[in-house]
């Protein structure tokens, strides 16, 4: 089980999994159609630069489902088997954000949103999702790092994406990338 509580005070920077044999396991499945999106808030201790470590993942061993890993010295979101790239791995805090619709998957770094791979519906597994590591068959692939919060939505967020976003930045100090919703450029905090 993560840290949770490090010297009788809560850890500011979430919970915190070592890398080695943390993970926690929903007790449901999840059960995302077509659609999902995903919000993480992320601080990496280790950049996992030659092997996956994931962060939330929702697949089975056939690779149906959804994943959110560090792999190869970057943020990945896979769907089914395709994967999209947020950005690379680094060891500040991060807003992760994820989207699937019927017709394209995109993933986010920091307010910046990278288009994927087509999108389509996610054959999910009958296993639990997993935060912190691999989620079928034995816990492996530890993920090593903190997470203060992972929000999940079975429908498509696309048209309240950059407000979700502006809204835990604020909440967390995230730095987002410059955004013009009013032909001004901002910087969200």
């Amino acid at each position: 089980q993560p840290k949770i509580v490090s010297d009788g005070s809560l850890n500011a920077d979430g919970i915190d999994f070592d890398g080695t044999d943390d993970f926690l396991e929903l007790t449901s499945v999840l059960g995302a159609g077509a659609n999902q999106s995903i919000f993480v808030v992320q601080k990496s201790d280790d950049l996992e630069s030659s092997t996956f470590a994931p962060i939330f993942d929702n697949r089975d061993s056939a690779g149906q489902g959804s994943s959110i890993s560090i792999s190869s010295g970057n943020f990945s979101y896979l769907v089914q088997s395709a994967s999209t790239t947020a950005g690379s791995s680094n060891l500040n805090e991060n807003l992760l954000t994820l989207i699937n619709n019927s017709s394209n998957t995109s993933a986010g770094l920091n307010g910046t949103l990278t288009a994927g791979t087509a999108g389509g519906t996610i054959t999910n597994s009958g296993d639990e999702p997993r935060i912190g590591a691999r989620s079928y068959s034995t816990a492996s692939n530890f993920y090593d790092g903190s997470i203060k919060e992972i929000i999940t939505y079975n429908t498509d967020q696309s048209e309240n994406r950059r407000a979700i976003e502006e809204s835990i930045a604020t909440n967390y100090s995230v730095t987002l990338a410059s955004f013009s919703r009013d032909g001004m450029v901002r910087t969200w905090y």
